[in-house]
């Protein structure tokens, strides 16, 4: 935590190469200082020694548990941080770390709450960064109706330049095949037309439309996910009491 000039390069370099290593990961995530110190770093000092720091916790992000620590402690303000203000190789670095981070489903929100995503619309933009930012950004596929509309809505005021374009497209395309179900039934307000699902910022007008037939089954349909989403926080707060500091998850 003491920057020396010195001994930084040498003690980073062996860390990384510790870090590359399968079985070190777990011994990273249970020791108590190696996280802190390496979030701590990636947020303090040069911008190279901060992407260093920033790739090893991206390798520690490969172990679940890791994910969750980091996110916990306070991972993603660094790698945010890092992917606005790093040169491209530095963002390109952060934003590997930040899409494997997002994998968990416990940093889903920090993933919105920590401006993820408006960091990797930056990037696209101005470093044309695209496979790194589709990796970020299809992770909202993986949660719901609301979070797509949201990056999408995003990407709306620059739908004239190209990439941006691509991505919304990616994006909803991505959501209607990996949650076939979520587009029928769950979300109450899914257009279900076929011109609407070709465009994912069609009006409101459209959407309203198509929600309203079917309304019976909607909202069996969201009993059905209120159900689900009950299970989900009673096992996680089942988790939380067994394990209340992530530094012993293992334990």
């Amino acid at each position: 935590l003491d920057p020396d000039p010195g001994l930084d390069d040498i003690i980073v370099g062996v860390m990384e190469k510790a870090a590359s290593y399968g079985p070190n990961k777990a011994v990273f995530g249970d020791d108590r200082y190696a996280i802190p110190v390496l979030i701590a770093r990636a947020l303090l000092g040069p911008v190279p020694m901060r992407a260093r720091c920033a790739h090893i916790l991206g390798l520690l992000a490969d172990d679940h548990y890791n994910k969750i620590k980091i996110g916990e402690l306070g991972g993603f303000a660094p790698l945010v941080e890092l992917l606005r203000v790093g040169d491209k190789g530095a963002k390109t670095t952060a934003a590997r770390a930040i899409a494997s981070l997002c994998e968990a489903r416990e940093n889903r929100s920090r993933f919105q709450r920590e401006g993820v995503v408006d960091a990797a619309i930056s990037a696209l933009r101005s470093d044309g960064l695209m496979a790194e930012a589709e990796a970020i950004l299809r992770q909202t596929s993986t949660c719901s109706y609301d979070a797509v509309e949201e990056v999408i809505f995003k990407l709306q005021p620059f739908q004239g330049e190209e990439m941006c374009e691509k991505m919304s497209s990616r994006l909803w395309r991505a959501f209607v095949v990996s949650n076939p179900e979520d587009k029928r039934d769950v979300v109450p307000s899914m257009p279900a037309s076929k011109e609407i699902l070709e465009e994912p910022w069609a009006s409101e007008a459209e959407r309203s439309s198509a929600s309203s037939e079917g309304s019976a089954a909607n909202e069996k349909a969201l009993r059905k996910q209120i159900k689900k989403d009950v299970k989900i926080i009673v096992s996680w707060l089942q988790r939380r009491c067994y394990f209340p500091r992530t530094y012993r998850y293992r334990d």
